[in-house]
């Protein structure tokens, strides 16, 4: 490559720029025997990989990256041309953690999910072929903030779907094992870069493929260190692997001082000798421990350094701290934007007719099949897939394509309505709750499914009913599920058993209509409730103790965590809401107008990006988009549109744009406006920050789902 990369800075803005905007035939040639002369003055792979990016088969990612396992050059190595072709060439695909990047590698339909395993493998060996040397290589799940989870085996690759992300684990420098458990090196199934035809395909015991892993943090450790342990473990397990792991890797190593060990637990402080079992140490599933927690290791400063027979004490602490969200925003606040006419509290009074901006966005999609709809949510791997749950208590599976939208028949799961739903994060299994009975139902869900067959099927129930049930929701390590609904308790269920793990009495003055676990930590949910207030929990402390009460002025509709957890935002009735700051807890309302109907109830969501809300209230027929920072963007209204919401989509349609008159302060009469239709629920989709989806309340009497794409130009902050 020459030393100027001004010709190669023109090269990458002629590659990413199609023909069409260009003026004619002509100027397209000339552009066409550029390129050809400007590839042979540089590196092609530079091209391939700026392809890569802009089709976003590789994206870099904020979380936190856990590099023990991955080497962190390994990246440059990738053969792009290949990777570019397979990913074109597939239209299913999974995402793989690397070196800070997710990488897209396309999965292939083998009946035999071994199989499908198998092709990743050769995939990844084959566009890593430049890797020099041998570096045998294994999958993990990825687990929540980027974390290693377990290995990708024979007994869960049945799971290895479309959509699903995985975690790339390399061998240590030895090249003769494994810095994550096992660390066998012959346990579970691995490649070699070098040589395919020694993989290996071993089995591993089923306690090494479940249990807890434990990341062990310390400043006596040059690195990170990961523990196994199994499921039924207990405090003393844990500390008895804790002193193996200093007795053989620390200074500690030749000291012959005997080590008690203090657990500052959020509910007791527990001091413990190893060297002597004792009965009554509570199990890890009893102090609410989350799969792939991270545990920080320090000798106590105070210990007096005498003579062997003194006792060094070390301190076990959990991620995060007491009376904080475990996983605190690392970057600085983001500074919230004033409008004119701003009051203290942030709102603005708009005119009773005003003209509106109209957000950019495809003519919304009335997606068939969706008429007796009562809550829906979307997958959060797979971009296509919705779960809906009726008014009849049934439960189904739409998969929008790209010319229709494929169901197959419902599964019954109760004989009254379907109000709470949510899904697993690493399995193909939902959860549905019933409205009336308080059912709560596991239904594991299979792709591959005819259309002739149901989707969905039984997978087990929780152990006890939550009567009068609104609002379910999964943790992010998927230990933890969180019940509650018109009544001011809620109750925890452990997921793999069922079973109650604890329950909050009265931990409202009022009942709790919505609770929501953060996205970042598997610990801290928070309960928003009608007395005007919402609280911050965690599972490490005594329900009766929140981390946090906001005080929000008014009845809470819901509330929700931005994706990145660094905000929290309360929605009530009519135009209240009420944005806090994770980091400081400062609060600010949005600018919309004043509240002032009692009878209708405000739905909102953060889009995938976390820059954005979108927000819309019962009895009305638009929604708003606002920026974190306090910025109104504009509207969608869903007045008048009936007709192009049940039209078929064009292959190609014009972007809505202008400006609408709302007039939403008088209440709205149905008799009066019969062909309105109405907002019941909003969501938000997981991976695609452009998409909504919005159930609408029909003037027939009838739910729909309408699927509402945003201009791509409005999602930048």
């Amino acid at each position: 490559m020459h030393d100027d990369h001004e010709e190669v800075d023109v090269l990458l803005l002629v590659w990413s720029t199609p023909l069409f905007a260009f003026n004619g035939v002509r100027e397209s040639l000339c552009c066409a025997q550029s390129c050809r002369k400007l590839r042979e003055a540089c590196q092609e792979p530079l091209l391939w990989r700026e392809h890569a990016f802009l089709l976003h088969y590789i994206q870099p990612v904020d979380e936190q990256q856990y590099v023990a396992a991955q080497a962190a050059d390994v990246i440059n190595c990738l053969g792009w041309q290949l990777f570019v072709r397979l990913n074109a060439a597939s239209r299913k695909g999974v995402l793989v953690r690397l070196a800070g990047h997710d990488l897209r590698l396309p999965l292939y339909s083998f009946q035999d999910p071994l199989l499908r395993v198998k092709a990743l493998y050769f995939l990844l060996r084959k566009i890593f072929a430049k890797l020099p040397g041998s570096w045998p290589f294994r999958l993990r799940w990825l687990q929540w903030g980027g974390r290693p989870g377990h290995l990708v085996e024979r007994q869960t690759a049945a799971s290895v779907l479309s959509g699903s992300r995985l975690f790339i684990e390399f061998a240590d420098d030895t090249l003769q094992g494994w810095k994550l458990p096992p660390h066998i090196f012959h346990a579970g199934i691995h490649f070699n870069l070098e040589d395919m035809r020694s993989s290996l395909w071993r089995p591993i015991a089923p306690q090494l493929a479940q249990g807890y892993l434990l990341r062990v943090v310390s400043s006596m450790l040059p690195s990170e260190r990961w523990l196994h342990l199994s499921a039924e473990a207990d405090l003393w397990n844990l500390i008895e692997e804790v002193c193996i792991l200093l007795r053989h890797q620390t200074h500690l190593a030749a000291s012959s001082r005997p080590l008690h060990f203090r657990l500052a637990d959020m509910q007791a402080v527990s001091v413990v000798d190893p060297d002597t079992r004792t009965d009554g140490h509570p199990l890890l599933w009893d102090l609410a421990w989350a799969q792939c927690e991270t545990i920080y290791v320090e000798v106590e400063k105070n210990t007096s350094s005498g003579g062997d027979g003194e006792i060094l004490l070390v301190d076990l602490k959990r991620e995060g701290e007491p009376g904080r969200c475990a996983s605190p925003c690392a970057t600085p606040p983001v500074p919230m934007e004033r409008r004119d006419g701003a009051g203290s509290s942030g709102e603005v009074e708009v005119a009773t007719s005003s003209d509106e901006r109209i957000v950019p966005h495809l003519p919304p999609l009335l997606i068939p099949g969706t008429q007796k709809c009562r809550q829906f949510e979307f997958h959060p791997e797979q971009p296509d897939v919705l779960l809906i749950g009726d008014k009849d208590g049934c439960a189904k599976i739409l998969v929008q394509g790209p010319e229709e939208t494929l169901s197959g028949p419902a599964t019954q799961v109760d004989s009254c309505a379907l109000l709470a739903l949510s899904w697993l994060r690493r399995a193909d299994v939902a959860v549905c709750g019933a409205a009336c009975s308080g059912t709560i139902q596991f239904l594991r869900y299979f792709p591959d499914s005819r259309s002739s067959g149901p989707a969905l099927a039984n997978a087990g129930s929780a152990k006890e009913k939550f009567p009068k049930l609104s609002s379910l929701s999964v943790n992010c390590s998927d230990n933890f599920l969180l019940a509650s609904g018109i009544s001011s308790s809620i109750s925890i269920f452990d997921i793999e058993t069922g079973n109650l793990f604890c329950r909050g009495s009265g931990v409202h003055e009022h009942f709790i209509n919505i609770s929501r676990f953060s996205n970042t930590s598997p610990h801290v949910f928070a309960t928003a409730s009608f007395d005007h207030s919402c609280k911050i929990w965690d599972l490490r402390r005594p329900l009766r103790n929140p981390v946090k009460t906001l005080q929000t002025e008014g009845h809470n509709v819901m509330c929700t965590f931005s994706p990145d957890d660094r905000f929290f935002l309360a929605s009530g009735v009519d135009t209240r809401m009420t944005q806090f700051e994770v980091a400081t807890w400062e609060s600010r309302s949005m600018p919309l107008r004043k509240a002032i109907h009692q009878g209708r109830y405000r739905r909102s969501a953060y889009l995938a990006n976390s820059k954005f809300i979108v927000t819309g209230s019962t009895e009305e027929s638009h929604v708003h988009l606002l920026s974190v920072t306090g910025r109104k963007l504009g509207c969608v209204d869903f007045e008048q549109r009936l007709e192009a919401l049940a039209a078929p989509r064009r292959s190609h349609q014009d972007l809505i744009r202008g400006t609408v008159v709302l007039d939403d302060r008088e209440p709205l009469d149905r008799s009066a406006s019969p062909s309105r239709a109405y907002v019941q629920s909003i969501r938000a989709h997981p991976v695609i920050p452009n998409r909504v989806g919005v159930l609408m309340a029909l003037p027939e009497g009838d739910s729909h789902i309408a699927m509402l794409h945003l201009d791509q130009k409005e999602m930048k902050p």
